[in-house]
């Protein structure tokens, strides 16, 4: 009986880890669809207190809701970089628009 328990002891185990990895890989897949190099790594392996001190990594590894928390994670990082690129844009044209429209000695100042 010790021995069968033993065995299905390690068939749990193991199906946990194909599991964790299979999220892991899933995870991975929707980040580098979206991200790379530099950003790739620093969403990827910084920990963050909203999440327990763990990494996205860790927490969608974690768990299937782990795995939904860490893809929100992911959508509202990309959503804030659109924003700041759409801001920093908006904010170049405005720079550019007073350049031309102002006299050449009126400091711009912003």
């Amino acid at each position: 009986m010790a021995m069968q328990a033993q065995g299905r002891r390690e068939k749990q185990l193991e199906e946990a880890d194909r599991n964790r990895q299979s999220r892991h890989d899933r995870f991975c897949v929707d980040a580098e669809k979206e991200l790379n190099g530099f950003d790739l790594s620093t969403f990827l392996y910084t920990k963050r207190a909203d999440m327990q001190d763990m990494t996205p990594l860790e927490l969608a590894e974690d768990s299937e809701v782990g795995l939904a928390s860490a893809r929100e994670a992911l959508s509202a990082f990309l959503w804030q970089r659109r924003r700041d690129a759409e801001k920093a844009e908006y904010q170049d044209k405005i720079a550019e628009l007073a350049k031309e429209r102002l006299p050449p000695r009126t400091p711009v100042r912003f």
